[in-house]
Parts: structure tokens; sequence; C-alpha cells
């Protein structure tokens, strides 16, 4: 039926994610697997269709339906001999994107990398590699430790902890001496981490 049509086939396939109950990595990814087995029995439903049933509430803002986008790319590389010719990948620049976050993971046999396409008028670079050093430590420690709750998974490496720790300390000396500048005479008092 499709051998001599020629395009991009491909269908963007919602999934709600449930995370109530504060369930462990292995219940949540167990959720997943039933939640994706139930949407690929309908993933011929063309996404366009699903929004006109659905019929959300629409803003020019973000997508409907689907603002975070995750996609798992573990197809192999198709290598292409021409005589007298060398193929070579190359990158497209894509300028805009159509989701507040879309992440795309590829496996091949070198390791598995991700590219992250975000919405620059929600998120700067700095926040979005932070996101992903995040992403990266939170599987680490979820694969390590499957039994854990999602509560208890750590996402933030050490480095990231003490860095945040020192910019809320900066934050609260700032204030400190902006009040002691306002009103110098006045009372002051601090309150310190001591254990004992």
């Amino acid at each position: 039926e499709t051998e001599r049509l020629i395009g991009f086939f491909i269908n963007l396939l919602p999934l709600h994610t449930d995370l109530s109950g504060d369930p462990t990595f292995a219940e949540l990814v167990l959720r997943v697997r039933e939640v994706a087995l139930g949407a690929y029995a309908h993933q011929d439903i063309p996404f366009d269709k699903l929004v006109e049933d659905l019929q959300p509430e629409r803003s020019l803002s973000h997508n409907p339906i689907v603002q975070a986008l995750f996609v798992m790319q573990n197809v192999p590389a198709q290598r292409r001999d021409l005589p007298g010719l060398e193929l070579i990948p190359f990158p497209a620049s894509i300028s805009r994107s159509k989701f507040d976050v879309a992440v795309f993971i590829r496996a091949n046999a070198s390791g598995t990398f991700q590219d992250w396409l975000y919405s620059t008028e929600l998120f700067d670079k700095s926040t979005i590699l932070r996101m992903a050093s995040n992403y990266e430590h939170l599987l680490r420690n979820a694969v390590d430790h499957p039994e854990s709750r999602l509560s208890t998974l750590e996402f933030q490496s050490a480095n990231e902890k003490q860095q945040l720790e020192y910019e809320k300390t900066q934050r609260k000396q700032s204030q400190r001496s902006k009040l002691m500048s306002a009103s110098p005479k006045a009372v002051n008092l601090a309150e310190t981490d001591q254990k004992q």
C-alpha cells in the first residue's frame, strides 16, 4: 500500500505519565510501559485528528496537548556506498522549536547522545545545559537505585548543590546588606546554622 509513496512519515504520539503516589523508578518504568503499549495500539490516529477530537484550549504560545517532546532514536545509521562519492551527514540547523523543550536521544555503537531543542523565549542556554546535566545525573541514580522512590532520587550533582548553596548565601548577604544600609541603627538578628 505504501510502496509507491515518498515522504516523511512520522506521527506524534502523546503519552501521559502518572507520577502520583511517589512511585519507585521501577514502578514508573512499568507505568510508562503500559501507557506506551496502550498508545501504540492507537498510533495510526493522526495527531491533528486527535487535537480536533479533543478540542483542547488553543493558544499561540504553545503546542496543543504536548509541550515537552522526548524522542529515542535507536535506528542504526545506514551507510550508502556510491562509486566516486563520499557521503557524510550534514547537521541541519533548526532555529525554532515547536515545543517548550524537545529531547532527542541518539543511540549507536559509540554511545548515547543528547540533543536538546528548546524555546528561547522560555529558557536560556545555561538553564538547558543544567537540565541536561540533571537529566543524566537522575538517570544514573535511577538505574543504580531502581527501587528508590522518585522523590528520593538525586538529580543534582555535588558541584551543582554546592553552587546553589553558595548563590543562596550570597543572596542572603546581599539582602542583609541592603537592609543594614537602609536602617544602619536598627537591631540586626542573624540566623546561624550550628549543629551540635
